[in-house]
């Protein structure tokens, strides 16, 4: 493996199940797996270190390429290269405690250092940006949608599980392998909500994707979504935003409304959403999806003193009556609290910044399934009349949980010519619990009666971390970024939460025997080379190495009910004996920028160790019932790339492509890894005109994606010894969009659109296949309106 590291380094440098009983669905519904004791573990954007001034110019050059309109489509891909011919900034540029804002935050953007600020603006490679502070009309939701819309992101799918929540997964990669940043929020359950469902997109200055371990400032996960929140920048004068969407299927309505103000010196912002919606169509069924969701936010920059700034925000969110349709379980109530305190110090901003910031965050919930026939639990209590031979058999159930999250990080960064650095310590520590209740009546005779309760036991994670990462220009055309990071994870859970009836008691006395603490030490390191072959092409060449514990739900769940695969209805045991998992990825991407073309390729492979994955256990008599168990395999390996080309025409004529693909193998069974999206295709043309009735835009887009007939398979629970196919394949399919967007005033914009135009029955190969199946959403059309006070 060692040698693996340096030959990517170097070459970065250079450019059959028994049937099912009654007895079997009890185990379902406890929560517990016949066989499965402890087993043996089995045999781009690229910081292009540019000079601040380059940088400048690049987010001018953007800004100036990027009308409102075309921002609100999110489909303009963002220069893969700074710009040949950049216009020149403002000599008016505000100084002093503005200049301080503007330069560090570039923009009222938080949390950008000078090493993070040099590629703010990039979008290649393993790194990709999209801009969210102009999405108000776009009809996204939540952060994940966000990035399902938008077509400058590829290597990024989205597992919509509601319309306001959804799930993305950066190559593959998802809850536990994928940090998220934005007061450092994480799934409370990971099957109802997500780490960044919680983040209205309205309220995103800008959302950062991390296509691999090339950021560790935030820790050593194997990729990352860093999603700043908006700001108000230091001079903002006093003004508002007020917009409204609505999408005719499923009657769903967004509205979104704020306003900035003076606090002494400093800037106010406060934001109120408020959205709702039942049942969307698809085909000839109504898919249940019903929401209600309200957020508020505030924000404040102030300058304490000319080299002082704090930054301090706040986020609310409500959601009540939110149906997951494929799953177990609604949501009844989700509540999150979650707020950021940051100071910044810095005398020179162009040459050093210290920051200390401080976060914490809480996310609480009650669900409960839902009786509609066309949900999952009629299916369970029709399958335990059967087993019981009494259709008047009823299943109640319930569940809830929590997850908090604090810490807080100290950071240095340094700029001498052509060096940039930034080194910093942080503390970071989760405490997480999930409860559920269950009750099984059969009025007989004979009378059945029984009360059941599973959970993930009561648990905290401390993460103590060090890092530095910093980038050198080599000489006019090349740029060499290198990191490195060292993670102390120290965790334990509750023995007083470990109930009676547990996988992690012995059967004979009841004793636990499983350890109940752990720690580890997880290293991570990669490099990364630039460089400018001509004024139109770039090369690039990155690698790097990481490590990540097992979460408390890989290690701990104890029968919980998680929809966590394709098939849905699962039981999952956790694995305390699980191994870290460790990762080698190398990427490799060229691009070009002329006048009017812009084409980038990339590509990567990785060698993963330890990977987590499952055993599984059927239950035949309920469709697609599994109990499943994680387990290490000790070999995987993913392998992909992406593709994108941008044509400038003449009179406001872009025509744009992007492709992407993915590839998971369990190389120790030689079996496909589950949960790999198939390849997709998006191409379109746009056309924009400034007349005399103001700027009018004109989009049509299709989306094409691939049969996927790599089933994801996993290998059977011990000691039966074999594989199943735990996956459904999923045919191919093409939708096309069509958009118009008229700007007839300046502060006012209009939106008209229809998704899905010709009405396409599909299903995504993340959708669930339980209850009557998760199909995405027909035809459906919506407008807009955003007024600027």
């Amino acid at each position: 493996m060692t040698a693996c590291v340096l030959v990517c380094f170097v070459a970065a440098l250079h450019i059959s199940v028994a049937p099912a009983t009654a007895n079997d669905l009890i185990d379902l519904t406890v929560g517990q797996l016949s066989g499965c004791s402890s087993a043996s573990r089995e045999p781009q954007t690229i910081d292009m270190g540019l000079t601040e001034q380059v940088t400048r110019l690049e987010a001018e050059h953007f800004r100036s390429e990027t009308s409102p309109l075309r921002q609100a489509t999110l489909l303009q891909p963002t220069p893969f290269l700074q710009p040949a011919n950049p216009v020149l900034p403002s000599p008016s540029e505000p100084e002093g405690r503005a200049s301080l804002a503007s330069q560090l935050f570039d923009e009222s953007s938080l949390d950008r250092s000078l090493l993070i600020r040099s590629r703010l603006m990039g979008n290649s490679g393993v790194f990709q940006t999209v801009q969210g502070s102009r999405t108000e009309t776009a009809l996204s939701t939540d952060v994940g949608s966000l990035l399902r819309k938008s077509k400058q992101v590829v290597g990024v799918d989205v597992q919509q599980r509601s319309p306001i929540i959804s799930d993305p997964r950066v190559r593959s990669y998802n809850t536990g392998q994928l940090l998220t940043k934005g007061s450092d929020w994480a799934a409370a359950r990971p099957d109802l909500d997500s780490a960044l469902s919680k983040i209205n997109s309205r309220l995103v200055d800008s959302v950062r994707v991390i296509r691999g371990p090339y950021e560790l400032r935030y820790g050593t996960e194997f990729a990352g979504i860093d999603s700043q929140l908006l700001f108000p920048a230091i001079d903002e004068p006093v003004g508002g935003l007020a917009t409204m969407d609505y999408s005719d299927n499923g009657d769903q309505w967004f509205s979104h409304q704020r306003m900035t103000t003076r606090v002494g010196d400093g800037r106010l912002l406060l934001a109120y959403s408020h959205s709702g919606g039942v049942d969307y169509r698809s085909g000839e069924l109504l898919v249940p999806s019903g929401f209600k969701s309200r957020d508020a936010y505030a924000a404040m920059v102030y300058p304490l003193r000319d080299d002082l700034q704090l930054f301090v925000n706040y986020l609310h969110l409500d959601q009540t009556e939110v149906e997951l349709p494929g799953q177990f379980f609604d949501l009844d109530f989700l509540g999150a609290d979650g707020g950021d305190l940051r100071l910044v110090w810095s005398d020179d901003p162009a040459s050093h910044a210290a920051t200390l910031e401080a976060w914490g965050n809480r996310t609480r919930f009650d669900g409960a399934p839902a009786d509609d026939p066309r949900g999952v639990l009629p299916e369970v209590e029709e399958e335990l009349g059967n087993a019981f031979n009494d259709p008047s058999t009823t299943l109640q159930a319930s569940t809830r949980g929590r997850v908090v999250s604090q810490g807080f990080r100290v950071s240095w960064m340094e700029k001498f010519d052509a060096v940039r650095f930034e080194t910093g310590f942080d503390l970071r520590s989760r405490q997480r619990s999930i409860s559920e209740d269950f009750l099984i009546t059969a009025p007989g005779p004979p009378a059945f009666d029984t009360e059941i309760k599973t959970n993930l036991p009561r648990g905290h994670v401390t993460t103590t971390g060090v890092y530095l990462q910093g980038s050198v220009d080599n000489s006019c055309c090349s740029t060499t970024t290198v990191g490195a990071r060292l993670d102390y994870v120290d965790w334990a859970v509750e023995a007083a939460d470990i109930r009676d009836r547990s996988n992690f008691r012995d059967v004979t006395n009841g004793a636990i025997n499983v350890d109940l603490t752990r720690n580890s030490r997880l290293p991570a390191l990669y490099i990364i080379r630039s460089t400018e072959l001509s004024s139109e092409l770039t090369v690039y060449a990155a690698s790097g190495y990481s490590e990540r514990a097992p979460t408390l739900v890989e290690s701990y769940a104890d029968g919980v009910f998680l929809g966590l695969i394709q098939s849905g209805i699962s039981r999952v045991i956790g694995n305390p004996s699980l191994e870290d998992e460790r990762i080698i990825q190398c990427d490799a991407g060229v691009g070009w920028q002329g006048n009017r073309l812009r084409w980038g390729v990339d590509g990567f492979y990785t060698w993963a160790f330890d990977y987590v994955t499952f055993q599984a256990n059927p239950i035949d008599v309920v469709t697609g019932a599994r109990l499943l168990k994680y387990i290490n395999t000790p070999e995987a390996r993913l392998l992909g790339g992406n593709a994108y080309v941008d044509w400038r025409g003449p009179a406001g004529t872009h025509a744009f492509a992007n492709f992407s693909y993915l590839r998971g193998t369990d190389e120790s069974i030689h079996q496909p890894l589950g949960q790999i999206a198939p390849p997709s295709l998006v191409w379109g043309i746009r056309t924009n005109r400034s007349t005399s009735l103001g700027e009018i835009a004109c989009e049509v887009s299709v989306r094409s994606v691939a049969r996927q007939y790599r089933q994801g398979v996993y290998r059977d629970v011990l000691p039966v010894v074999g594989v199943l196919a735990l996956e459904d394949e999923t045919p191919g399919f093409s939708t096309v969009g069509l958009r118009f967007d008229w700007q007839p005033r300046e502060r006012l914009r209009l939106v008209y659109g229809v998704a899905n135009l010709f009405d396409k029955f599909y299903q995504e190969h993340l959708d669930y296949r339980t209850g009557q199946g998760v199909f995405q959403p027909g035809r459906s059309v919506y407008f807009g309106a955003e007024w600027t006070l």
